[in-house]
């Protein structure tokens, strides 16, 4: 994923002076110093992980005051892979706040084969306990 990130960036022209690639384990330590990081990206992890609430502060450890996080995670989606099944997107957005961190903007979107919904039945669709939703957002450390 790094490499990946990496040819992204280049090829996009980004200096590399004005970014810094890491890898880390959210079930533990991860490598950064403590308020390091101007903005962290984690996308899809969450789930995977047998303790997000953990992960999430490990992220805001990381993160300067007035940092951004850009996160996302699965809801509802029960998977072979999936250590954690989130069970709505509230769940998530509450454990980022109490992380110490504040959403800016946020978004679940519930992932069915019709995209347009009317908003009743866009908020029918989140509360439903069957129907997987895909949820995003931005946050900033305070």
């Amino acid at each position: 994923a790094l490499e990946v990130a990496e040819r992204m960036l280049t090829y996009y022209g980004v200096d590399s002076a004005r970014y810094q690639l890491h890898s880390g384990d959210l079930r533990g330590r991860t490598p950064l110093e403590d308020a390091s990081a101007d903005a962290v990206i984690c996308c899809e992890v969450l789930e995977h992980l047998p303790d997000p609430s953990h992960a999430v502060a490990e992220l805001r450890r990381t993160m300067r005051e007035g940092a951004v996080l850009m996160l996302s995670a699965a809801i509802r989606m029960e998977s072979v892979d999936h250590l954690f099944v989130f069970q709505s997107h509230e769940e998530v957005a509450e454990l980022i706040r109490r992380s110490g961190l504040q959403i800016e903007s946020d978004r679940a979107v519930p992932l069915t084969k019709e995209l347009e919904h009317t908003p009743e039945v866009y908020r029918q669709l989140l509360a439903d306990p069957t129907v997987p939703v895909g949820y995003i957002c931005l946050a900033r450390a305070i």
